[in-house]
């Protein structure tokens, strides 16, 4: 999870989050340089699947989504937002498309948009947004908690980072 100024909305995304997951998960917040109380909102959660890292300053969130990939270990990652509520069972449906499709490598899902009080202002993201964006060799509808990768498929994702590493 990307997180930047996000006190108001972490807690309750953190909480649609955790319970749906087993106790052998974790969710990877990475906190990017906020000022505000982000990452104390995380820490009271206290939940031992929740590892915080934290940047001194701001990097961006690309780069706060390429720290969290890397230090994931799950099989099936995915990535949120830290203020984008989830359904109570998106992780399960999401992980039955992998199981259903062993050589499948990226799951990307839409969004209904609500406003701060939760109340519906569209039917989809992906609608609203108009646009694809090319992800690797795959032209998906871009948004961050949309997506959910085979861990495989980091290499394919940030190829520059994994040669640099080698």
């Amino acid at each position: 999870m990307a997180a930047y100024q996000g006190e108001n909305y972490i807690s309750l995304q953190l909480r649609s989050i955790l319970g749906q997951l087993s106790a052998d998960d974790e969710v990877i917040v990475v906190d990017d340089g906020s000022t505000d109380h982000t990452c104390g909102e995380v820490a009271a959660l206290q939940d031992a699947r929740l590892v915080l890292m934290e940047n001194n300053r701001n990097q961006g969130v690309l780069r706060a989504f390429e720290s969290a990939l890397s230090s994931s270990s799950g099989e099936i990652v995915f990535l949120s937002d830290q203020d984008d509520l989830w359904f109570p069972k998106k992780v399960e449906t999401v992980l039955q498309v992998f199981a259903n499709d062993p050589d499948l490598m990226l799951v990307a899902s839409d969004a209904i948009l609500v406003d701060e009080d939760g109340a519906k202002i569209g039917d989809s993201f992906y609608a609203k947004r108009g646009t694809l964006v090319k992800f690797a060799d795959w032209k998906v509808p871009w948004m961050h908690n949309g997506i959910s990768l085979h861990s495989s498929a980091e290499r394919f994702a940030f190829p520059a980072r994994k040669a640099s590493a080698s």
